[in-house]
């Protein structure tokens, strides 16, 4: 498979959202799939999922892509749920994206990982340190951006948003292929002006879940 180039890849937000649809099941699996009793989805739709009750408490606010749906089921390509809590049949639901509308202020984007934290179990009797893994770092999204002197559509919905501690539902494809899809709050863009230079700033995105890869 071909590397991501920086070329030709959009970062796009949703601005509105489908009704939620009722989940009725969820597998322990890799990947995993979720049945509901609603009409088939669209392939490639993306959304993600609001957990209220007891259950599969890990996807709540996970963004996801629909993959191979059918009549009441699809699966979440690149999402393993096999060690997730075993799924409640009341609470959770699906929300998908209704509109969506590209970030045109989008210049990069950078996801969040490396190291898990360090934890220090060095005992008494040892000469060196022993360290155990703890948790995984976040994978927060980072987008710089080009700031306009009119913002565009996205980027006035991220700004409204960021002022109210609420998240977006962000997806990043390359041509037809989904990149990355995730769910966060951001963060105000700031805007940095120099002599004879473009105005640049940089948002970042608190992502609750994963910022997935949906790898299809």
């Amino acid at each position: 498979m071909p590397t991501i180039s920086g070329r030709n890849v959009k970062v796009e937000i949703a601005l509105t959202l489908a009704d939620p649809l009722a989940i009725t099941g969820i597998t322990r699996e890799l990947p995993a799939v979720v049945t509901h009793a609603g009409a088939a989805l669209a392939a490639g739709l993306v959304g993600f999922f609001d957990v209220t009750g007891a259950g599969m408490i890990q996807l709540h606010e996970q963004a996801v892509l629909v993959g191979d749906p059918a009549a009441g089921t699809f699966k979440l390509p690149g999402l393993d749920t096999s060690d997730y809590d075993v799924h409640a049949n009341e609470g959770t639901s699906f929300i998908a994206a209704a509109s969506w509308s590209t970030l045109a202020e989008a210049a990069a984007y950078a996801v969040g990982g490396g190291a898990a934290t360090q934890l220090d179990d060095t005992r008494l009797h040892e000469s060196k340190a022993r360290n155990v893994a703890g948790n995984l770092a976040s994978q927060d999204l980072t987008l710089d951006v080009r700031n306009q002197e009119v913002s565009g559509a996205a980027m006035q919905y991220i700004e409204g948003r960021a002022q109210r501690g609420l998240p977006v539902l962000i997806k990043i494809s390359k041509n037809s292929k989904v990149l990355r899809v995730a769910y966060g709050v951001p963060s105000l863009p700031g805007e940095q002006v120099g002599v004879n230079a473009l105005a640049t700033g940089q948002i970042s995105v608190t992502v609750a879940g994963w910022c997935l890869k949906p790898n299809v």
